[in-house]
């Protein structure tokens, strides 16, 4: 395993070393640290420089990721090995937003897509009244919503006016009728989005969804006018009812998770319009070749792959928090929980043996500057720590006179004071240690762009500590097995026979 390697040992005597160290000494101490310490990506700019970390810090962090073979499983993953071990897949979402298509079913579905947003925007396509479709229903779990969520709320301002979004993922009947309440139902589009086409809680809602609009129209043929749907299961589609030429496709090799570039981003171009899309597509296609081509020193994702291991492995910090100045990207740290803790939330190898060090970290955040307001005292203060992850931006998409800069200052201010620290001789309550560690990732503005390649930089940070813990970041068994025991226990809940769990005798009582 990899602990054994020497890198790993010479981390761990490395670790022991530096304990003693401060980072307000190490930029003090260096008048080049920024130089030495940031490093440039397409749309975006790393300071690492608040890392408890020095040269030597890097240099063995760069031997752990050779002694990883990093360099031949980044090459495996984009020439299409199964390197999804545990389900014989390959992992190509970076197939998905490259120029040149090698797979022709890519370029089919784009096209697929063009011509829907087309449709809709033109108001070709008409629901069963003859209406226009004003508002779009995006019924899914997991990454077939977070991902969309994400960047339809991130990119808002290049948005059409003309279409608004509503997402259903919860099975409670609330999150349903709470999103439909105020929705004229003879405009509204419903986008069934399951790769099995199974999923109990998304399925669940389609069915109700059906039945809903059907009542709510009087009619039993609503879903050929308004029910598409995204799968790599079409025949499931078509047996729900959904016409062969409303199914968009998705395939076995691109994880839920990692989906927002395929036909589940089809929320995304309706909302932006194809050509946004693409940019989008374009800014992570950027962030692939920045992977593939820089040196690992200069490697954004890999640098911040290995700063996490560094924080979590040796400097046993459990947490790592995601802190955007953007109120755009108040949902992506939401979508970064699921990127990484579904990804790497294992406990054996690819081989199925126990690891003997910690994998992923508990990811968290909020935007700021409300963060501030609710968990940064516990980031200052708290007895346990977070690394953090800040993100700010130059310029503001609604510019209005010094709110930006305020903006800007709040969030470097939170990244001084976590290194920094203060003492208070005369109060303990107001002195603050300091020495914790963040990133602050740097940007110009918030374009399809620049969002597309933040999305791929996660992504690839998120493979890199894969490939170092040696796990297999692409699959999520654990998310299946509640599915299952949900599914039998319903026999128990709705039956006559008694059950052996008390809870389920209480909820049976009324």
């Amino acid at each position: 395993m990899i602990d054994d390697s020497s890198a790993w040992k010479e981390l761990e005597q490395h670790a022991k070393k530096i304990q003693t160290e401060s980072i307000s000494h190490l930029c003090d101490s260096d008048k080049h640290r920024f130089e030495h310490f940031s490093c440039d990506a397409p749309y975006w700019k790393l300071d690492y420089t608040r890392q408890l970390a020095t040269t030597e810090t890097i240099d063995l962090l760069c031997k752990l990721a050779e002694e990883a073979h990093l360099s031949e499983q980044r090459d495996a993953l984009f020439h299409g090995k199964k390197i999804n071990n545990t389900e014989k897949h390959a992992v190509l979402h970076t197939a998905l937003r490259s120029p040149e298509h090698d797979h022709p079913e890519i370029q089919k579905a784009l096209e697929q897509i063009e011509h829907f947003c087309n449709l809709i925007h033109n108001h070709h396509w008409q629901t069963i009244i003859g209406e226009p479709i004003t508002d779009v229903i995006v019924l899914g779990i997991g990454g077939s919503r977070l991902g969309p969520e994400l960047v339809i709320n991130a990119l808002k301002h290049y948005a059409r006016h003309d279409l608004r979004f509503h997402f259903v993922s919860n099975i409670a009947p609330s999150d349903f009728s709470m999103k439909l309440k105020n929705i004229n139902p003879s405009s509204m589009l419903f986008i069934i989005a399951s790769k099995g086409f199974s999923t109990p809680e998304t399925m669940t809602n389609a069915l109700m969804a059906k039945e809903w609009l059907d009542q709510m129209l009087g009619t039993d043929e609503s879903i050929n006018h308004h029910f598409v749907a995204v799968t790599a299961e079409p025949k499931k589609a078509m047996a729900f009812g959904i016409s062969k030429k409303n199914i968009f496709p998705f395939w076995d090799w691109v994880g839920g998770r990692f989906s927002l570039w395929s036909a589940i981003g089809l929320p995304i171009a309706l909302s932006l319009g194809f050509n946004k899309f693409k940019q989008l597509l374009s800014g992570a296609y950027e962030m692939d070749q920045h992977f593939l081509q820089a040196p690992l020193k200069k490697n954004m994702p890999v640098l911040l792959a290995l700063l996490s291991i560094w924080n979590h492995n040796f400097r046993k910090i459990p947490t790592h928090a995601i802190i955007p100045y953007s109120y755009y990207l108040e949902k992506l740290p939401t979508f970064l929980q699921q990127i990484e803790m579904e990804s790497n939330g294992k406990r054996v190898d690819k081989h199925g043996k126990p690891v003997s060090y910690q994998t992923s970290p508990v990811v968290w955040g909020g935007a700021g500057t409300d963060s501030q307001h609710s968990f940064h005292q516990w980031l200052h203060q708290g007895t346990s720590q977070a690394s953090v992850d800040f993100i700010a931006f130059r310029k503001s998409l609604n510019p209005t006179k010094n709110q930006q800069a305020m903006l800007f200052a709040n969030c470097i201010a939170q990244a001084e004071v976590f290194a920094r620290g203060q003492i208070d001789e005369n109060s303990p309550h107001k002195t603050m240690l300091g020495n914790r560690c963040s990133n602050i990732l740097l940007c110009d503005s918030l374009t399809p762009q620049s969002l597309g390649a933040l999305i791929a930089l996660y992504e690839h940070k998120v493979f890199v500590e894969g490939v170092i813990w040696d796990i297999n970041s692409f699959d999520q068994f654990g998310v299946e097995l509640g599915k299952q025991i949900a599914e039998k226990l319903m026999s128990e809940l709705t039956g006559e026979k008694k059950s052996n769990i008390g809870a389920i005798e209480w909820f049976k009582e009324s």
